[in-house]
């Protein structure tokens, strides 16, 4: 366990500072991004997933899907800021870049494995990449403002 904490320990001095300011206002965006998604396509994606009118989320769903945005948006901020891409422009190319080389082909494969209808994978797929690059824009908009240095 000592060995697994000392690692635990040099992998974050190894995450760059990143605007915590900026990435809180980006998972509320993208939160608020993907609640306008789905109230716009909600019925469609219910039909197409063949679930009925009582198909909420269930809490257990509710807080793993929060906890992934909230490290999706960490991540998608220390990318940005290891590319040096923090403008508006820049956020869009990286939310954008991620979304297609990793989120969207990961979808795929695991919906094709699910043997989901392809109308399913587009809607999420979809969904995905309007908030990552509202997420990206925000953090780009909001990097302009100093870094609160590490403790």
């Amino acid at each position: 366990m000592e060995q697994f904490t000392k690692l635990v320990v040099e992998l974050s001095k190894k995450i760059p500072d990143f605007n915590s300011r900026a990435v809180l206002f980006a998972l509320i965006a993208g939160w608020v991004t993907g609640v306008v998604w789905y109230m716009i396509v909600g019925r469609i994606w219910k039909s197409v997933a063949h679930q009925g009118e009582g198909g909420a989320m269930t809490p257990r769903a509710q807080i793993l899907s929060a906890i992934a945005q909230v490290i999706m948006t960490i991540m998608l901020a220390i990318a940005m800021q290891r590319l040096a891409e923090n403008t508006v422009r820049g956020g869009l190319q990286t939310a954008f870049g991620a979304w297609f080389g990793f989120i969207a082909p990961s979808m795929v494969v695991s919906y094709s494995n699910l043997k989901a209808r392809f109308r399913l994978t587009i809607i999420d797929c979809l969904h995905w990449l309007w908030v990552m690059l509202v997420m990206g824009a925000i953090i780009g908009a909001l990097s302009d403002a100093p870094i609160p240095p590490k403790q």
